[in-house]
């Protein structure tokens, strides 16, 4: 029974955080003003690499920022020219201008989510 609640609990946060980033995404890509940058540096925490991305605002500003998706071994090795978007009213909010980290990923937050709430209450009616 423990493991069900667990279960059920970490579904809602994949569904709940998924849906957060699916608005935020939408935000970024009606809002969101599109910029080229480069990884600056590369972070690593445990076995994950974060990227550092360096660009310069519409202000002519610069900004540099870790993006929140780590891999093993990168995507993207330092010095390697990115598409971003940015919050105009805050540029510290950005992200990858590519359909995998403005569509995809979140989505499938979301469909992970649903698969395991629904995995939970079809093995509680035993109709798995």
């Amino acid at each position: 029974m423990i493991t069900e609640i667990i279960l059920t609990i970490l579904g809602v946060c994949f569904i709940i955080g998924g849906l957060i980033k699916i608005r935020d995404n939408n935000y970024l890509k009606s809002s969101g003003i599109k910029v080229k940058g480069i990884v600056y540096s590369l972070e690593q925490r445990k076995n994950l690499y974060y990227p550092i991305v360096r660009f310069r605002t519409k202000e002519d500003i610069w900004i540099t920022k870790e993006l929140g998706i780590g891999s093993n071994p990168s995507h993207y090795p330092e010095g390697t020219q990115v598409d971003l978007i940015y919050n105009p009213e805050n540029p510290e909010i950005v992200d990858l201008d590519s359909y995998t980290s403005l569509i995809l990923a979140p989505r499938l937050f979301v469909i992970i989510g649903t698969g395991l709430i629904a995995y939970i209450f079809l093995s509680l009616f035993d109709m798995i």
